[in-house]
């Protein structure tokens, strides 16, 4: 997973699948990593939202809303 990046970690994995679905829309390919024991357990450690290295700066700016 050297080529990834977290770009934002989430309380639950749906907010991350919304998170996912922007990027997506932008033509940026991401993945979820959760440690949420299977779905039974969403609140364990969050869903973090995965990205290549080389699209972190524009996934960046646009999860946080800002300007691209």
């Amino acid at each position: 997973m050297d080529d990834f990046a977290v770009v934002k970690t989430y309380i639950t994995r749906v907010e991350a699948e919304i998170g996912k679905t922007k990027l997506t829309s932008y033509k940026i390919s991401s993945f979820i990593h959760a440690d949420d024991a299977g779905g039974m357990r969403p609140l364990l450690r969050g869903a973090e939202l995965m990205v290549n290295k080389e699209d972190y700066k524009k996934a960046k700016s646009i999860l946080d809303n800002k300007s691209i």
